[in-house]
């Protein structure tokens, strides 16, 4: 990490960017955008200030340093009171490689005001992802686990936890559906294709969330 990245993710880690509240090579959602607007309302001016960091920081080589400076504009203007903008912080915050809490923080702040915002939840798919690159890399859940419903991925309750395995496993998501489940509704699997074209069936033990939701 270079200095200027360092000296931004510890700005990120203390707080100090942000008001009352990476992977390389991320593919962000690509939805349908509307035209910039040409009024000046408020408003409209953070909207285009924040579009303008979320492009900067798309890609392989993002532009944190512009990024972070267009968001600075925005919350001076109120972009605070934008859950994108919260989304964006935390796009940020992850190309940084700032600390996971301080990340979610800005997530969940963004899915308060936009519960479908699809850069937050991105972003929070991201953290989960790396969560469990670590827990494979451990050793505690190993790749052919899942594959029977003797031996189920016991989740833990992450954010969009079976599709993060799922992806780490390279399936491809769109030929999953909607997974099958027993009566008790702790056990579901998945029925996918892999990259090979073959069909596939992932298990995994629901047990743990159950319990946690009662």
């Amino acid at each position: 990490m270079n200095p200027l990245q360092k000296t931004l993710a510890a700005a990120l880690s203390a707080g100090l960017l942000i008001s009352a509240t990476a992977p390389p090579a991320l593919a962000l959602p690509q939805g349908k955008r509307p035209p910039a607007p040409t009024a000046t309302t408020q408003s409209e001016r953070i909207r285009r200030l924040v579009n303008q960091a979320l492009d900067k920081l798309r890609g392989e080589h993002a532009d944190t340093k512009g990024a972070l400076r267009l968001l600075r504009q925005a919350l001076k203007l109120g972009g605070g009171q934008d859950p994108q903008w919260h989304a964006a912080f935390a796009l940020l915050g992850l190309r940084l490689r700032a600390p996971a809490t301080r990340i979610e923080k800005s997530c969940l702040r963004a899915l308060r005001g936009d519960p479908q915002n699809r850069v937050a939840r991105f972003v929070l798919l991201q953290l989960t992802r790396q969560r469990l690159m670590r827990r494979l890399r451990s050793g505690r859940v190993a790749h052919p686990m899942g594959l029977t419903k003797a031996n189920p991925i016991k989740l833990i309750g992450l954010f969009a936890e079976e599709a993060a395995y799922l992806t780490l496993f390279r399936v491809k998501l769109d030929t999953c559906g909607r997974p099958m489940t027993n009566p008790t509704g702790t056990l579901a699997a998945y029925v996918c294709r892999n990259r090979q074209a073959k069909m596939v069936t992932y298990y995994f033990d629901r047990s743990a969330i159950k319990r946690r939701r009662r």
